[in-house]
C-alpha cells in the first residue's frame, strides 16, 4: 500500500530515493519508492504500517523536508475517493479539509474537490484535519489529530 509521501528539494530526489530503498529494504524486499516528475516529491509502497514507516524515515532521510504518513490510500477517482474518507472518518463530520492536487489525472481540481467533500460530508470544521495529497494516479488521505503523521525536517 502507498504509505507515504516524502518531499525534498528539486534535484534531491534521487539522494532521497536511494535513503528511502536502503532503510526499509532489511524489512520490506518489496518496498517501491516513485519520483514525481522530478519535482522534489516522492511515494512510499511498503507492506510496514504506517507508524513503522514515520519512525524508521524520522532519523534516517538527510536531504527530505516533510514526510506525511498515510492512514488510506486509492486510485484518483471521485467514487474511490469518497468511499475511502467514509472508511476513514466514520459518521464524524467535525474536520477541517486540506488538499493538494498534483498532476492531471483527478477529474477536477483542488478547489472543487474540496468544495464537492465538504458539502458530500458536510464538514463543520475542527480540531481534526483530513489531509488529501493526489500524486499523478495515488490519492493519499491522512487524518491529522493528536497522532502526529507528519515529519518536517530542518537542515
Amino acid at each position: 500500500m502507498w504509505r507515504a509521501l516524502v518531499t525534498t528539494d528539486i534535484g534531491r530526489e534521487q539522494w532521497t530515493f536511494w535513503e528511502i530503498m536502503d532503510t526499509f529494504y532489511p524489512y520490506d524486499h518489496n518496498v517501491h519508492v516513485r519520483i514525481y516528475n522530478r519535482r522534489g516529491v516522492l511515494l512510499v509502497w511498503t507492506k510496514l504500517a504506517t507508524k513503522d514507516v514515520l519512525r524508521l524515515l524520522a532519523n534516517r532521510l538527510t536531504r527530505a523536508n516533510k514526510v506525511i504518513g498515510f492512514d488510506d490510500s486509492t486510485p484518483p477517482k471521485l467514487r474511490d475517493i469518497i468511499s475511502a474518507i467514509q472508511r476513514l472518518i466514520g459518521n464524524s463530520r467535525d474536520f477541517r479539509i486540506e488538499c493538494e492536487v498534483r498532476g492531471s489525472h483527478l477529474e477536477i481540481g483542488k478547489m472543487e474537490l474540496m468544495k464537492l467533500l465538504i458539502e458530500k460530508f458536510r464538514f463543520i470544521g475542527g480540531i481534526k484535519k483530513l489531509l488529501i495529497e493526489v500524486v499523478w494516479d495515488v490519492v493519499g488521505l491522512t487524518i491529522l489529530d493528536r497522532e502526529e503523521k507528519i515529519i518536517r525536517f530542518r537542515h
